[in-house]
């Protein structure tokens, strides 16, 4: 099965991502054929989980939208250090899989992380 990006750029499952991954806020985009498969509670600069401050990544497989829905934050891709996006209310950025990064709270907001997969195939039938 071939994903394509917004723009229509193809990607391979189980190939690079290079196409489509966020080398600039600009670039956001998630492939086509993705399905929400969670959203975590709405979190603020006090209840922000203490794992989303230091250096992580998705799951194999699972794209990330973090979505900020009121004030602003710092979002860092740990391959890119020199970049930080600034992300402010109504603002998102999107993380491919695997791809580690952080964030910085410096101030109040209240934000939240959609999770998607690739949708399953819908069966041949019989």
């Amino acid at each position: 099965m071939t994903l394509n990006t917004d723009a229509g750029d193809p990607i391979q499952p189980g190939g690079t991502f290079s196409k489509w991954r966020n080398d600039s806020a600009e670039a956001n985009t998630l492939p086509i054929g993705l399905e929400l498969v969670r959203t975590t509670p709405t979190f603020t600069e006090t209840t922000v989980p203490a794992a989303l401050l230091a250096a992580h990544k998705t799951a194999k497989g699972v794209w990330g939208r973090l979505l900020v829905h009121s004030g602003e934050l710092n979002f860092t891709f740990e391959d890119q250090l020199d970049q930080v996006h600034h992300i402010t209310t109504g603002g998102h950025v999107d993380i491919a899989p695997q791809r580690p990064h952080h964030l910085t709270v410096g101030g109040p907001s209240t934000f939240a992380v959609e999770f998607y997969r690739l949708a399953p195939e819908a069966s041949e039938p019989d």
